[in-house]
């Protein structure tokens, strides 16, 4: 529904994708991408960063932008 609303209105956005979601659901990401939007990424599944360590910290960013990578095909 959104990406409709997006294109009714001839409107682009930028997209912040959870990791997990997009593994979930990786042609909601493919679509975003085809329509023109930005998309960036979050994490992998959301966490408290500050309630981390740096390298388990680092491992969620770094596996979410893997992934979106990876549904995005580029």
């Amino acid at each position: 529904p959104i990406l409709a609303a997006l294109a009714e209105q001839c409107t682009k956005a930028t997209f912040f994708v959870v990791g997990s979601m997009v593994r979930a659901h990786p042609e909601v990401l493919k679509e975003e991408v085809a329509q023109g939007h930005t998309v960036g990424t979050h994490t992998w599944s959301h966490p408290n960063l500050k309630r981390l360590s740096s390298d388990r910290a680092k491992a969620q960013v770094e596996e979410a932008f893997t992934m979106a990578e990876k549904a995005a095909g580029q």
